[in-house]
Formats: C-alpha cells, sequence, structure tokens
C-alpha cells in the first residue's frame, strides 16, 4: 500500500491531515467523490477526509472522515459565501498539503490556498459552460450570458490550481488552459465478476430499475409510462426533488416503489432482483456526449438495459446493445422494447450474454483511478 510509513508524505501528521475534499454542493455520501474518489485513495494508503454541508452524527461514510462546513444555507448565494468562509477556516485549522475542490463556486479558493503552499486540484463533474443552459433555477433569458461569463472566467480560474480532474472526455481541454488533466469516469463501485451477476431469469422480478437522480430535467416521467406499460413493477433509486418523486409513484402506487437512495452494494443487491434497467434520458450535452454512469452499473451487473439512442452512446456501446436503444420522448417504442425483456427467458439470456461482453470493455472505479492515485502520490512527494 502507498504511505502506510509515518515518514511519508501521504499520512497523517499530529491533527493534519494531507488530503481534504472539500464540496459546498453535492451531498456528504456523493458516489464520486467518496467511493471513486476519497475511499479509493485511502485504500491506497493516503490520509483523506472529506468536508460538506449537513454532515451526520456519525462523521465518516465508507471509511472516510467527514468534516463539517456546517448547515447548508437555503440560498444559494449564500451557500457559496458560507461554504468559502468554511472552507477557509478548515484549512487552517486541518492543514492539508492537498486541497480537492468539487464545485465551480469554490474556485475562487485556489490562488490563496496555493500561496500559502497548499496544492489544489479542481474535480469539474460537468461541462460548466454547456450545463448553465439546463439549470432549472436560472431564468431563460439569463443562461446565454451566464455561459459566456463562465467560459471567460473559468480559465483564469483554473490557473490557480495545479490539475483538473474530469468525469468525461467530453469536457473541453480548452477551458482548462495548461493544468495537467486527468480523466476519472463515473466508473461503478467494486470489481465485479461476471459469476456473481445476480440470478438468472427466473429467480428476477419482472421489473425495470432506475437509478441516479430523480430530477424533472431527466424526463423519467417518460421512462415509468414505457415500463408500466411494458407490464414491469419500477423500482427507482437515488435522491432528488420529493414532489417529482411522489409523481412518479403515483403513477402506479402499486407497481412503482421509491427505494431511496442506495450505498453501492446495496445497488448491486436490487439490481440483481431486476430484469431491466432503464437509461432513457433526454438530450442534454451531460447525456449527448458522456455515457451515465447507471449505464456502467447496468453492465458490470450484467444487467440488460434500454437506453437512449444517441450517436456517443452507438459509438461506446457494443453492435450487439445497439437494438435496444430507442428514442427516450418515444414511449411505445421504449415499451416495446422492455417488454421482451421482462417476459422472454430467450431474449433476456441473448441481451444479457450481450451485456456482458460489452462489460469488458470498461474498467471499475478502482482500475480507472490508478491515473488519480499517481497524480496524488507524485504531488505529494514534490511537496
Amino acid at each position: 500500500m502507498l504511505f502506510r510509513s509515518s515518514t511519508r508524505p501521504g499520512v497523517r501528521e499530529g491533527s493534519r491531515c494531507a488530503v481534504l475534499h472539500i464540496s459546498s454542493v453535492h451531498p456528504f455520501d456523493d458516489v464520486r467523490i467518496i467511493y471513486r474518489e476519497c475511499a479509493v485513495l485511502r485504500h491506497a494508503g493516503f490520509d483523506v477526509e472529506a468536508a460538506f454541508f449537513d454532515v451526520p452524527e456519525q462523521g465518516e461514510v465508507a471509511g472516510v472522515p467527514l468534516v463539517s462546513l456546517g448547515q447548508r444555507p437555503g440560498s444559494r448565494l449564500w451557500r457559496a459565501v458560507r461554504a468559502v468562509r468554511a472552507a477557509k477556516r478548515l484549512v487552517r485549522e486541518r492543514r492539508p498539503r492537498i486541497v480537492h475542490l468539487h464545485d465551480p463556486e469554490l474556485l475562487p479558493l485556489a490562488r490563496s490556498l496555493k500561496r500559502s503552499g497548499v496544492s489544489v486540484f479542481y474535480d469539474a463533474h460537468e461541462d460548466l459552460p454547456r450545463q448553465i443552459f439546463h439549470k432549472p433555477w436560472i431564468p431563460a433569458w439569463a443562461r446565454a450570458p451566464i455561459s459566456r461569463l463562465a467560459e471567460a472566467w473559468l480559465p483564469g480560474l483554473l490557473e490557480g490550481t495545479d490539475a483538473v480532474i474530469v468525469a468525461a472526455r467530453h469536457i473541453d481541454a480548452g477551458w482548462m488552459t495548461s493544468r495537467p488533466r486527468v480523466l476519472l469516469r463515473n466508473m461503478p463501485v467494486g470489481a465485479r465478476r461476471l459469476a456473481a451477476q445476480g440470478g438468472d431469469f427466473d429467480s428476477r422480478q419482472p421489473a425495470a430499475v432506475y437509478a441516479g437522480l430523480l430530477s424533472p430535467t431527466r424526463r423519467l416521467d417518460l421512462a415509468v409510462k414505457a415500463a408500466l406499460q411494458a407490464g414491469a413493477e419500477v423500482r427507482l433509486a437515488g435522491r432528488g426533488d420529493t414532489a417529482y418523486i411522489e409523481s412518479l409513484v403515483a403513477m402506479s402506487p402499486d407497481r412503482v416503489r421509491f427505494l431511496g437512495n442506495l450505498e453501492p452494494h446495496r445497488l448491486d443487491e436490487l439490481l440483481a432482483t431486476c430484469r431491466v434497467g432503464l437509461a432513457m434520458l433526454p438530450g442534454s450535452p451531460a447525456y449527448l456526449e458522456a455515457i451515465p454512469s447507471k449505464v456502467f452499473d447496468y453492465l458490470k451487473a450484467g444487467l440488460p438495459f434500454v437506453w437512449s439512442d444517441f450517436p456517443f452512446w452507438r459509438d461506446a456501446l457494443d453492435n450487439q446493445l445497439l437494438e435496444y436503444g430507442a428514442d427516450p420522448a418515444d414511449v411505445d417504442a421504449v415499451a416495446s422494447l422492455i417488454q421482451p425483456l421482462l417476459t422472454d427467458r430467450q431474449a433476456w439470456g441473448r441481451a444479457r450474454r450481450e451485456v456482458q461482453r460489452c462489460a469488458l470493455r470498461y474498467p471499475s472505479a478502482e482500475e480507472e483511478s490508478a491515473q488519480l492515485i499517481e497524480l496524488y502520490q507524485a504531488t505529494l512527494e514534490a511537496s
């Protein structure tokens, strides 16, 4: 394991932590931050803590110590102000050697942190200038000018960092200036062997499952409608807008169940009991040019799934899976894809074998993190 000796750079010295992840936007159990980054880094021997708003009393998730930014303010503007103040306080208290920022509103901290001798990484979860056009809380008339401002300001803000970690290949390198870049896609947590991917057709429920953010912007009502039309029960896992989740369940209270936000191992258990995965998402930049993490979860679980027929997805998936893609807005077409996977043992078995073959093309989160570990190691050894 890396950096287990107390004389090496990744180990705690007194009250000092070596690495501090900070997020003002994401929840304390965010899968990318906690499971794909912090837990993997701790397993590799790095001393890592993570700071969020609304940290629970137990103060730890997946073996990762949590640090509180305080209670999350209701206002986005006040949240940003409070987060910057709290982050400065935490850096003084914890004295980390690397600070890993996860939100654009924290980027103004980067230069002052560097001047104090701290190495700063920025995690680009999304292509901010383009995603601004799909932020429902920003008035439509303001999105274009705000996007242009973000595109103009980002290069200067990123000059205050030492490296940028990106969640997808499509995130434009043009706004990253000269900073080193590491690709860390949202691959499934935990290496899963094909031999242990749940039961066969008969042992599974005739259910379709969706795992991810439950938001009106994702138009999950269309996918749920298609699944119900095909005769499926529906399982929803994740977090999101409470009123929207209630509206999805209300579409068929006896057949649609919301299971809450599940830890990775519990999500694996859920996927192993269902026959079909739902990956029908709308054509926003986040999905047109990147494969969502739920697709990788379905692949690694060996679960047949239906998906949005976008050109980028077609290129990323095996030819054998193309027949399971459809226009996400075409409820009848999606239902016609789901129905045989629910009721036809042979069709389901053939689809599963194709999914398993495609899954071999992609790494687990632990394998994907090799470059991130190398970046941390080199930075700590050089500081």
